[in-house]
């Protein structure tokens, strides 16, 4: 009996924070562009909700038990939960992009790809079961590259104005920031078992995420020109270690974006914004750069 409420307030804690870095995290996270901040909070409860439903029918059928029975409990949640992430990532790269029934279609493809993929690492690989769930970031970016390359048409480059934020929008996306800052050890920590190792991934990951937001702020601050920190850069750095591959781009393809110039926050990007090879160039010494705002996840320099 003790056990038992010992698994249950563990799990129950754990759940909770798993689900606010979800729904709220990723949610708030996703609003950064202002013609798109009631979509982007309203698609990602749509697909995270169904998502994990799907994820637990699916994971249950292929990690299923001895006895062919399919076991519902709160770790199967918290595991679908977890896994519902990559789709949420991917969804990032197509705002602007999808409608509601595309991304229902994208998040039953990518949750039995991703269940797929996690069994056969488990299976045949020997992979732990709480390490290969960590695998979600790649699979995310890449995923959703591959589904914004697909929909990609070219009238959606000429409509750059779509892509701009407001104060309002760079709040919320901040706010996720830091619902994500602060419930992503948990995350990553949550399906160990071990007491050491847990201390080891809790600290490992505050740690790396401490120095991200630091090395953000650093980065704002030099790159103002005036010396002031913005908080565009910050909002974007402080995330996730590891998830930096994460990409989004509303309003076209995967690639890099070189913009010839472009004006204050919020205003649109100039238009003649042109489409290059997917690498990131450093700016000459007497060019003053910075990173779009709330562009963390979309590999985009804009240089002045």
């Amino acid at each position: 009996m003790e056990k038992q409420l010992h698994y249950e307030k563990y799990y129950s804690g754990s759940f909770q924070d798993v689900n606010v870095l979800v729904i709220f995290g990723f949610g708030f996270l996703l609003a950064s562009f202002k013609r798109y901040g009631f979509s982007s909070t309203g698609f990602n409860l749509l697909i995270a909700t169904l998502g994990v439903q799907w994820a637990v029918l699916v994971e249950g059928f292929l990690f299923a038990s001895s006895a062919g029975k399919v076991k519902i409990s709160l770790h199967s949640v918290l595991k679908a939960t977890i896994s519902v992430t990559a789709v949420l990532i991917s969804a990032g790269a197509l705002l602007g992009k999808a409608n509601p029934i595309q991304l229902i279609w994208m998040a039953m493809v990518e949750v039995a790809a991703f269940s797929t993929n996690r069994w056969i690492n488990v299976r045949f690989l020997k992979i732990e079961e709480h390490t290969s769930l960590m695998h979600v970031h790649i699979f995310g970016t890449y995923f959703g590259l591959a589904v914004s390359w697909w929909l990609y048409h070219p009238s959606l480059s000429k409509r750059i104005e779509k892509e701009t934020s407001n104060l309002i929008s760079d709040l919320f996306s901040m706010l996720g920031t830091l619902f994500l800052w602060m419930f992503w050890p948990s995350f990553n920590s949550v399906l160990i078992v071990d007491v050491m190792e847990k201390r080891n991934a809790i600290c490992n990951t505050y740690y790396a995420i401490a120095v991200s937001a630091v090395a953000g702020f650093a980065l704002s601050s030099l790159s103002s020109g005036n010396g002031k920190i913005r908080m565009e850069p910050p909002g974007g750095v402080p995330r996730e270690p590891g998830a930096a591959g994460e990409s989004r781009g509303p309003q076209r393809s995967p690639q890099v974006v070189s913009h010839g110039s472009q004006e204050q926050q919020g205003s649109p990007a100039a238009p003649n914004a042109s489409i290059v090879s997917p690498t990131v160039t450093v700016p000459s010494l007497g060019q003053r750069w910075y990173l779009a705002p709330c562009q963390w996840m979309h590999p985009s320099l804009a240089v002045e």
